[in-house]
């Protein structure tokens, strides 16, 4: 949401250059908002112009669609690898998330035994918990894992899933690690 206008659009590529020198995972979550755009094609060719500085793209089954003009998930999550991802996840509400690198393609389901509230704040929420599996971890053996990347995910899943549990956004995150765990022990 912040490469759809000045001074938030170069000050964002500025960190995203800065970070990258640094040694720096790019994690992206386009979070299409299309009403906070001029015109649709602007979106596009601005979210495929920051894909290529990205080692993370987390998107929904829609954004990807939109994003690569298409429809199938699969081919979709291919052509972003394509662009330089390492791993893309695609998040699918009720239906889990679809991931892929290039090494292994997988899905894992939601928490079906949850009453879901409010599912704002969920995506947020998944991709902060994913940041926080990435930072404890080297990403390039990440790469090389999937049980880790599958660990990792289903801890973001757990994180997410506790969100949708109440209404609001951050009084709904979970408050540790320990509830995210207990959470994903109760309900796998």
């Amino acid at each position: 949401m912040t490469l759809n206008k000045e001074p938030s659009k170069s000050t964002t590529y500025k960190a995203i250059n800065l970070a990258k020198y640094n040694g720096s995972i790019i994690v992206n979550d386009p979070n299409l908002r299309l009403s906070l755009w001029c015109n649709p094609d602007e979106a596009r060719c601005e979210i495929k112009k920051s894909i290529p500085l990205t080692g993370v793209l987390k998107v929904n089954e829609e954004e990807l669609a939109f994003i690569t003009k298409i429809q199938d998930v699969g081919s979709s999550m291919h052509e972003i690898l394509s662009m330089g991802v390492k791993l893309c996840i695609v998040t699918m509400g009720a239906n889990g998330f679809t991931y892929v690198t290039h090494k292994f393609i997988g899905h894992v389901p939601t928490f079906n035994k949850v009453k879901v509230v409010d599912t704002l704040g969920c995506g947020g929420c998944f991709v902060a918990a994913l940041i926080v599996g990435l930072v404890e971890n080297d990403f390039l053996q990440i790469l090389e894992d999937e049980n880790k990347i599958k660990s990792i995910l289903k801890f973001a899943n757990g994180a997410a899933s506790i969100t949708s549990l109440k209404k609001g956004v951050i009084p709904a995150f979970p408050s540790s690690r320990k509830e995210v765990e207990d959470f994903i022990l109760r309900y796998s």
